[in-house]
C-alpha cells in the first residue's frame, strides 16, 4: 500500500462534501481534499460555555503553559496573530517539518491549505479576545499534506514516529498529538490494512495523548463506528455535537469516544484563505469531527495541567481518558438507540484538584498555633480562593514568615489586625511583624492569576525568651515535689498559660518559665476562683483532654495534667490526633461549634477548644441548652437524632448530646448532606428546601443551607410531614417517600404517617 491519499474529515454544510463510497474490507480510495468554509458570524465563546471552559477559565485560569501539542495535519500558517506571528525558538509553534515537500517550512500552503491553522487555532489560539482551548500552549507542526491536499500514508506514519523521537527536544515537552484526518471505515475495531497502530502503541507507552477525529460518514453508514485511525485502541476517539447538546448528524459515533463541539467552530485560517492583505489574523467557521477532536486534545493538555498541579506522578493516557469519562455528560442517540459521552470540562477539571479546606474571612480562618517554629502547606484552589490562618497571640514576641511556591505567579500575602490589612513584602527576605499577648492576628494569602501548592513557614521569638527556670530557683507560683509540677494562682485575678509543644513552658501573669519535660509526668494548676483564665497549648502526642465547669483533665502516654478553680480554660491543640470532651452546668448552656473548634458557655464558665479533629460535648445536667452547629468548606454530613447529632468532614468529627435545640449552618461550601431520624412519639418534619426542621418531646433541630436532606420515620409515634415546595421548584414522590426539589437542593421524607404538601404556600 504505497500512496493513499487522506482526506481531514470537514463538512460545512454536511450535504456539499460526500466521502467516497468505500468497502469497508477494502483499502481507502482517493478522497478530494478542499471542504467548504464559511466566513465566521459568531464568536467561539458559545462554544466554550457550551463545554464548560469559560467556568475552568474564571476559576482556575489553567492555559496549557509548559506543553506541546503536534498538529499533524496540513501545516500551521504560523504567523497568525493569534498562533504566536512566528516559528522556531521564542514563538509558539516551535518547530516541526513538512513531510509532504521534505522541508523544516511546515506552512499551511495554498490553495488546498487553511484545515490545520483552523485545527491549531482550536486548541489554543489567542489573540487577546478570541481564545482556544489552551491558550498559552507551544504547537508543532507536522505536514502532511501536499499544496493540493493530496497525502500518503507514510507521510503521516513518519510524523507519528517523528513525534517519539523529539517529545523532549523542545523547552515544553510534547504531550498530545492531534489527528484531524481519515480514511473511511466503519467500525470499533482497526481495518486490516491499518498501518498506524506500532507507532500509536509507542506514543501510548510514552504517555503521549493522541486524539483522532470519529469520522463524518454517519449518513452513510447509520451505524455506529469509527473511522480509522479513530478507531485504534490506542486514540480517544472524538465525536461531535451541536450547539443544542445532540449529535451532530454527520459524525459518526462508537461508545468509547468523547464528543464535543463541532458543527461551525470558529478558529483561524491562513491569511490567503480570504484574499491576502498582509494582516495575518483572518478566523473563519468551519464543521466536522475535525473541529471537535482538537476542542478534546486542548482539553487533555488542561487536564494534564491540572494533575501536575495536583501533585500526580506519572501522567498516563489512560488517567486523561478515563478522567474524561467519568465527568462527561450524556447524551441519547435516538437512532442508535446509545447513549454517549460529552465532555464536561469543568467537572473534569474539579475531580482533579483538592477541594478548599481553609476559611476565607477572619472567623472561618483555620486557627494555627504559635510555636516557636511551624510550618503550613495549603493550597490556593481557584483564583477567587484566598486562605485566611488566624494566629492567636498567647505571648508577646516577634513573628517572622517565609513563603515558598512553584505555582503561585502572584500571590499576596497580608497581616489582618484590627480590621486593617497589611501588606507582607517578602522582596528582602523573610517577613517580620510583633505581635502583642491576647491579640488575634490574621494571615491572608491569594494569587488572582494562578493556583497551587503553597508552604508558609514561621517562627516565633518571645519577648520573654531565655528565662528559664533552674534548679533552685522555681519561680514563687510553682513547686515541684517528685514528678509532679504545681502552679498556683493568686488571690488576683490570674492569666496563666500552659504550653506543652515543646517541653513545658508556665507564663502566669506575664511571667515566663521553662521546665524539660523528662522528668515530670503530673502537673496540677490550682486557680483561685477570681475569674482566672487559662491557655493550654497541647503536646503532639494525642491528648485527651474532658473540660467541666472549673477544672480541666489533659491525659497523653507522657504527662496528666489537673487544672481546679479555673473560670475560662482554652485548649489548643499540639498536632497530634487529639480528642476533647466538653461538659455543661446545670444552668441554660450555649454551645458554638466549628470544624476543629467549639466554645461552650454557662454562668460561671467559659470553654473553647482550637485545632482539635474530634470534639464531644454533652449537656447532661438540665437547664435549657442550645447549640449551634457550623460547616466546613467541604462537604460535610449532619445526623440529627433525639439523643444525639453530629456533622464530619473531612478532616473533623464533631459530636454534640443533650441539647433542647440544635442549629445546624451549611454556609461555607461544598455539597452538603443532612439525614434526620424520629423519636418513638409523635414527631413534626418541615422543610422548604433551604430550611429544615424536626421536632419532637425535648427536642428540636433546625438545619439550613444543606443541599441533600432526608427524614426518617421509623421509630415509633404518629409522624407528620410537611413539604413546602417554592414556585421554581417540584414535587418528588415514591413508594416510601415523598419531598421536593428546588435549584440544586432537595429534601425527602420516607416512611411518615401523614403528609401535607404545599406549592407556593398553597396546599396541593
Amino acid at each position: 500500500m504505497s500512496a493513499i491519499p487522506w482526506l481531514p474529515i470537514d463538512i460545512v454544510p454536511s450535504d456539499l462534501l460526500h466521502p467516497a463510497d468505500v468497502s469497508s474490507s477494502a483499502s481507502p480510495a482517493s478522497l478530494d481534499l478542499h471542504a467548504p468554509v464559511s466566513i465566521f458570524e459568531q464568536t467561539i465563546a458559545p462554544v466554550h460555555q457550551q463545554t464548560g471552559w469559560n467556568q475552568v477559565q474564571s476559576q482556575f485560569g489553567l492555559n496549557g503553559h509548559g506543553q506541546t501539542v503536534a498538529i499533524i495535519d496540513s501545516g500551521i500558517a504560523f504567523d497568525h496573530m493569534a498562533l504566536g506571528r512566528g516559528y522556531g525558538v521564542g514563538y509558539r509553534v516551535v518547530g516541526g517539518w513538512d513531510f509532504a515537500e521534505g522541508d523544516n517550512r511546515p506552512y499551511d500552503d495554498a490553495p488546498a491549505g487553511y484545515h490545520g491553522t483552523h485545527v491549531a487555532g482550536i486548541v489554543g489560539a489567542n489573540d487577546g479576545v478570541r481564545f482556544g482551548v489552551a491558550p498559552k500552549v507551544d504547537f508543532v507542526a507536522l505536514r502532511v499534506f501536499n499544496d493540493t491536499g493530496r497525502s500518503e500514508l507514510a507521510w503521516t506514519e513518519s510524523a507519528l514516529r517523528w513525534v517519539y523521537e523529539n517529545r523532549n527536544s523542545f523547552s515544553n515537552p510534547i504531550t498530545t498529538v492531534n489527528l484531524s484526518l481519515g480514511a473511511s471505515w466503519n467500525s470499533n475495531t482497526v481495518p486490516g490494512w491499518a498501518q498506524f497502530e506500532d507507532e500509536l502503541a509507542q506514543l501510548q507507552q510514552a504517555g503521549i495523548v493522541v486524539v483522532a477525529s470519529a469520522g463524518n460518514s454517519f449518513q452513510q453508514y447509520k451505524a455506529p463506528g469509527l473511522a480509522y485511525p479513530a478507531a485504534s485502541p490506542y486514540v480517544i476517539p472524538v465525536g461531535s455535537i451541536d450547539s443544542n447538546g445532540s449529535l451532530s448528524d454527520f459524525s459518526q459515533r462508537d461508545a468509547r469516544m468523547i464528543a464535543a463541539p463541532g458543527r461551525s467552530i470558529e478558529s483561524t485560517v491562513p491569511d490567503y484563505f480570504f484574499g491576502k492583505d498582509g494582516n495575518p489574523n483572518d478566523w473563519a467557521i468551519s464543521s466536522g469531527t475535525s473541529m471537535a477532536a482538537p476542542y478534546v486534545a486542548g482539553a487533555s493538555v488542561l487536564i494534564r495541567e491540572a494533575m501536575e498541579l495536583a501533585g500526580f506522578q506519572d501522567i498516563r493516557p489512560q488517567s486523561i481518558y478515563e478522567t474524561l469519562r467519568n465527568t462527561a455528560n450524556h447524551v441519547f442517540d435516538t437512532i442508535t438507540n446509545q447513549s454517549y459521552r460529552v465532555l464536561d470540562l469543568d467537572r473534569a477539571i474539579e475531580s482533579i484538584l483538592p477541594k478548599d479546606t481553609v476559611g476565607d474571612t477572619l472567623p472561618t480562618g483555620e486557627s494555627m498555633q504559635m510555636q516557636s517554629s511551624w510550618t503550613k502547606e495549603g493550597w490556593i484552589n481557584t483564583l477567587n480562593d484566598q486562605d485566611v490562618y488566624r494566629i492567636n497571640a498567647s505571648e508577646s514576641g516577634k513573628v517572622t514568615l517565609r513563603f515558598e511556591s512553584d505555582h503561585l505567579e502572584d500571590q499576596t500575602i497580608s497581616v489582618i489586625r484590627n480590621g486593617l490589612e497589611t501588606r507582607a513584602n517578602f522582596i528582602d527576605g523573610p517577613f517580620q511583624f510583633q505581635v502583642t499577648a491576647g491579640e488575634t492576628v490574621g494571615l491572608k494569602i491569594a494569587d488572582g492569576h494562578s493556583i497551587g501548592k503553597y508552604k508558609l513557614n514561621g517562627s516565633f521569638e518571645s519577648a520573654s525568651e531565655g528565662r528559664v527556670a533552674e534548679e533552685g530557683r522555681l519561680p514563687s507560683f510553682a513547686s515541684i515535689h517528685g514528678d509532679q509540677l504545681t502552679i498556683r494562682g493568686t488571690q488576683e485575678v490570674n492569666k496563666i498559660q500552659l504550653d506543652l509543644s515543646q517541653g513545658i513552658r508556665a507564663d502566669v501573669d506575664g511571667v515566663s518559665y521553662q521546665w524539660n519535660g523528662s522528668d515530670i509526668r503530673r502537673i496540677v494548676i490550682d486557680g483561685a476562683q477570681n475569674n482566672d483564665t487559662i491557655r493550654i497549648i497541647g503536646s503532639n502526642l494525642a491528648d485527651r483532654v474532658d473540660m467541666r465547669p472549673g477544672e480541666l483533665e489533659l491525659l497523653n502516654e507522657r504527662l496528666s495534667l489537673r487544672v481546679n478553680q479555673v473560670e475560662t480554660i482554652q485548649f489548643v491543640g499540639g498536632g497530634g490526633p487529639d480528642r476533647a470532651y466538653l461538659y455543661d452546668a446545670s444552668t441554660d448552656d450555649r454551645l458554638s461549634i466549628y470544624p476543629n473548634r467549639a466554645e461552650l458557655t454557662g454562668v460561671g464558665y467559659a470553654f473553647s477548644v482550637e485545632q482539635v479533629n474530634r470534639i464531644f460535648v454533652h449537656a447532661v445536667l438540665g437547664g435549657d441548652d442550645q447549640a449551634f452547629v457550623y460547616d466546613s468548606v467541604g462537604d460535610d454530613s449532619l445526623s440529627v437524632r433525639p439523643q444525639f447529632t453530629s456533622l464530619a468532614g473531612e478532616q473533623y468529627f464533631n459530636y454534640l448530646s443533650g441539647f433542647e435545640r440544635v442549629f445546624a449552618y451549611a454556609n461555607n461550601g461544598g455539597i452538603d448532606q443532612a439525614k434526620l431520624y424520629d423519636s418513638a412519639g409523635n414527631d413534626l418534619f418541615s422543610t422548604s428546601g433551604d430550611v429544615t426542621s424536626i421536632v419532637g418531646n425535648g427536642f428540636s433541630t433546625f438545619a439550613r443551607g444543606f443541599e441533600v436532606v432526608e427524614a426518617y420515620s421509623n421509630a415509633g409515634g404518629t409522624d407528620r410531614a410537611l413539604i413546602h415546595v417554592p414556585s421554581e421548584g417540584r414535587l418528588l414522590s415514591g413508594g416510601d417517600y415523598v419531598g421536593m426539589e428546588s435549584g440544586h437542593r432537595s429534601s425527602i421524607a420516607r416512611n411518615f404517617e401523614q403528609i401535607e404538601n404545599f406549592l407556593s404556600g398553597n396546599t396541593v
